[in-house]
């Protein structure tokens, strides 16, 4: 049995978590200087999140990371917006199939 790559990519936009976790990570690191200390372990999965044409996951595209961005601020991108976007847009669906359900129930 194959599992098809595009349909897995399907399936995790349309997960609240992708979109919560993401707006989370910008906004952790939003505002904060990049440096040596911001590039431990702990925060590498964040940053390649928020700087995915980044090869954070060997030590010279770490090097190659810092050179470039040294000093600068870490930015909410545009992703950010889109995952609260799309995070109220599953608040408007779930309200709505919400008040749908309790208006279809019977009174007592």
């Amino acid at each position: 049995m194959e599992i098809n790559v595009v349909s897995g990519g399907f399936v995790s936009r349309a997960a609240s978590a992708r979109w919560a976790i993401h707006a989370c990570e910008a906004a952790m690191f939003n505002d904060r200087t990049i440096n040596q200390d911001l590039l431990q372990e702990s925060h590498l999965r964040p940053l390649w999140n928020l700087y995915p044409d980044s090869s954070l996951n060997t030590q010279d595209g770490r090097t190659t990371f810092l050179e470039k961005f040294n000093d600068k601020l870490v930015e909410k991108d545009r992703d950010y917006w889109e995952s609260i976007v799309a995070m109220s847009g599953f608040l408007a669906l779930l309200s709505t199939a919400t008040v749908l359900t309790l208006r279809r129930q019977d009174t007592l």
